[in-house]
């Protein structure tokens, strides 16, 4: 059996909550999508330039989101490399079966870019 072990669980529990961001993300996102045809049928052109408008906003919203959590809940600004490298393994992980990975790690990379700086991130994080 598989225990996670100390050192691995903290990295193990960012990942977790960096995936559920995203799904959280993506359920906003689809649910904007099976509004957008209720507007559009109903010809609401005011309406689907409004869910537009949220719908782009809600990616941020989302990145920012996540991002604040991991800081204040894991204390993410502080990580170090290898921490940050199992991390990400972490996350792949999750995306395995995942219905958007290519999403999912675009997320990822948003949230990162949020947490570290520019010219810090990399594609070893």
């Amino acid at each position: 059996m598989d225990l996670p072990s100390i050192e691995n669980l903290l990295p193990r529990r960012i990942a977790e909550a960096m995936i559920d961001g995203f799904n959280r993300h993506y359920r906003i996102i689809r649910h904007y999508g099976q509004q957008a045809k209720l507007l559009f049928e109903a010809a609401d052109w005011k309406g689907v330039h409004d869910a537009v408008r949220e719908r782009i906003r809600s990616y941020d919203d989302r990145v920012s989101e996540t991002a604040d959590l991991l800081c204040a809940n894991y204390g993410a600004a502080a990580l170090d490399d290898a921490t940050w490298q199992q991390l990400k393994l972490f996350y792949i992980g999750h995306l395995i079966n995942h219905k958007q990975p290519e999403l999912a790690e675009t997320f990822f990379n948003s949230v990162c870019t949020k947490i570290l700086h520019r010219t810090y991130f990399n594609n070893d994080y």
